[in-house]
């Protein structure tokens, strides 16, 4: 677990940030990817997106899984504590080489009160940098196969992105 930057508020709730390297294995990551891929391969990258927050990406949004899948995405519910969740469906977002995504607050109407994510096949970096103090900021080493979750004011109060390859 690697986490840098400058977090310059003395009350900073760190149980709003949850970081778990490792969180699926290898076996689990090959599985994933190769269910994800079915659904995408027949999509292009797209280089803009409709809210302007993602560069050069695809995605899909599904709620049929494998039995395998629908143990991690349950594995990850339940670490992640989920109480309601919001919507049924799981979106997938697959970054080509130099995708990126752009700081921004999700609207919770499409994403309820925590944001949690997998982090497959490649390592990459997530800033988190406070609304209106943009001084106060933290990058986050998301490994492959880890598992993030945002609540409270890191969920509200701080935007999210993740950093285009080679800006670590």
């Amino acid at each position: 677990r690697r986490v840098h930057g400058i977090l310059s508020r003395k009350k900073l709730n760190l149980q709003n940030l949850l970081l778990i390297s490792d969180f699926i294995n290898e076996k689990e990551e090959v599985s994933l990817s190769n269910e994800f891929h079915q659904k995408l391969k027949r999509l292009h990258y797209e280089k803009d997106h409709w809210d302007d927050a993602i560069v050069g990406y695809r995605e899909i949004e599904t709620r049929t899984f494998s039995e395998s899948t629908s143990t991690i995405i349950n594995r990850m519910l339940q670490h992640a504590k989920f109480v309601n969740p919001t919507r049924d469906f799981v979106h997938v977002l697959d970054l080509d080489a130099d995708g990126h995504i752009k700081p921004h607050i999700d609207s919770t109407r499409f994403c309820g009160d925590k944001i949690a994510g997998l982090s497959l096949l490649s390592d990459c970096i997530m800033r988190l940098r406070h609304e209106t103090q943009t001084d106060n900021f933290v990058d986050l080493h998301l490994k492959r196969r880890s598992l993030y979750v945002l609540s409270g004011e890191f969920r509200y109060n701080f935007t999210h992105e993740i950093l285009p390859s080679g800006h670590e």
